[in-house]
């Protein structure tokens, strides 16, 4: 991972640490207690600012809640990072303020940095620290997942990883070299395509590219979970479903070969 240290050295970053645990924490509500804040919003932004929240050990996060304002007449950029990885980009217009972003995994900071001559108020962000149970994808409705994107079958591809995560914890089957080869290609394309799903201007959106490279990930992932060891264990064979129509449907709607 990128150390976060080059962001650190940025005159204007705001870094703001928890002293306690919480369900969610409001940066806004911690930014008036650790730094005094008394505005109506977290911080006005421009190229090269940024926000950043450190915990003071790894902390796992389901989601961020963002909220955003360009201050602009063009769409305004800020990229979200996790552990100094580029887990999502808001493209924020003057309005539709809401960006949500999935992580669900242990981190140990959350930044926000806005882009190229972005100016951006961030109005709130929010930080989800409750683990949602994995709940399978075939249990989704046919007419619900045919109205899926790319960032919501990117989502599922990192709750199917979590849940690998631990099962890898109980089961020595899954090796941490399994996971580096096999799970976290899968990851590192599920959060690309977040970070460009949230990109409100679709016309800088390549699908059919994206959706052949989150193809490729879940066939890497299907190649370990092929193993008569897998098979044969129950524990699995949801995850092996879930990955297996995750592909297929895929296919279906941007009408690609997924073998």
């Amino acid at each position: 991972m990128k150390l976060m240290s080059s962001f650190l050295l940025l005159a204007t970053l705001m870094t703001i640490q928890p002293s306690f645990a919480q369900s969610v924490i409001d940066l806004k509500e911690e930014g008036k207690q650790f730094l005094g804040l008394s505005n109506k919003y977290l911080k006005t932004i421009s190229e090269g600012q940024g926000i950043t929240y450190s915990f003071e050990r790894p902390q796992y996060v389901e989601r961020v809640l963002i909220s955003a304002i360009g201050e602009q007449r063009d769409f305004s950029f800020v990229k979200v990072y996790a552990d100094g990885d580029e887990v999502g980009t808001l493209g924020v217009p003057g309005k539709d303020p809401d960006y949500p972003i999935i992580i669900r995994g242990n981190v140990s900071s959350l930044t926000l940095k806005a882009q190229n001559n972005s100016r951006v108020k961030i109005l709130d962000f929010k930080i989800f620290t409750e683990r949602k149970e994995y709940s399978s994808y075939n249990s989704v409705p046919r007419t619900q997942r045919a109205k899926y994107s790319m960032s919501d079958w990117g989502g599922k591809i990192l709750d199917i990883a979590l849940e690998i995560e631990y099962l890898r914890r109980v089961d020595s089957k899954i090796s941490m070299e399994d996971v580096k080869k096999h799970v976290l290609p899968a990851k590192k394309v599920a959060f690309k395509l977040q970070a460009a799903d949230n990109v409100r201007d679709a016309r800088s959106l390549n699908t059919k590219e994206k959706a052949l490279e989150l193809v490729g990930a879940i066939n890497s992932a299907l190649d370990l979970f092929q193993l008569d060891a897998f098979l044969l264990d129950s524990r699995y064979d949801m995850i092996i479903l879930d990955l297996n129509t995750i592909k297929q449907d895929i296919g279906e709607k941007y009408d690609i070969n997924v073998d």
